[in-house]
């Protein structure tokens, strides 16, 4: 599966000022009540990580505008919105509030889900945490301890909503999947390489 990127708006592509000097907000325009500030430049730099983005956003909630209206302005095809099981779109998962960390931790807790994920959201800490205290809270008596990330395969990017999605933050997605990749590497092509540098005389 498809290494995956939860997106938030607000505060990540759309930051609450253009004072983000990494990039070029290109995009400046109302959406009804709402202004936006977006950079075609860091849309494309999200492409270039080549993970199916999933919108994790209330930006879906209203005629999908996430596809509508974000997507377009970047110049990006349709993205996927974030689902629960069954199904059921994400921001319909309930009205506790929960409803991000909820499809996060539901993709997570799969086997056989993607080798990496990454959430972006300038609230993803605070929501993660009210999401661990409500699941403790109601856990049955000798249920294991809750996990968030129980294969250890997450990366959560907090931004500063004032700035957004920064390009260091870009660098450090980058280096979370090339460290998740080689670190998945079959372990015969593991003893291969190592037979190979051995033989070489070490690394140059």
């Amino acid at each position: 599966m498809k290494n995956v990127i939860f997106l938030d708006v607000d505060g990540v592509l759309n930051p609450d000022t253009k004072e983000n000097a990494g990039w070029t907000f290109d995009k400046d325009f109302y959406s009804g009540p709402y202004r936006l500030y977006l950079s075609t430049d860091m849309g494309q730099a999200i492409l270039g990580l080549d993970c199916q983005i999933q919108w994790l956003t209330t930006w879906v909630r209203h005629e999908d505008d996430a596809n509508a209206v974000i997507g377009p302005a970047l110049g990006w095809p349709r993205q996927k919105v974030a689902t629960l099981h069954l199904g059921v779109e994400a921001w319909d998962g309930g009205d506790d509030g929960l409803w991000k960390p909820r499809s996060v931790h539901h993709l997570l807790a799969r086997e056989e889900g993607p080798e990496s994920v990454v959430w972006i959201d300038d609230d993803a800490d605070f929501w993660t945490e009210q999401y661990r205290k409500a699941c403790t809270k109601f856990a049955s008596r000798g249920d294991p301890p809750f996990v968030f990330d129980p294969y250890d395969r997450l990366l959560t990017i907090v931004p500063d909503s004032r700035i957004g999605l920064t390009k260091k933050h870009i660098k450090q997605i980058k280096h979370f999947l090339g460290r998740r990749r080689n670190a998945e590497v079959p372990r015969e092509q593991e003893e291969d390489s190592s037979t190979h540098r051995e033989g070489g005389g070490g690394e140059s």
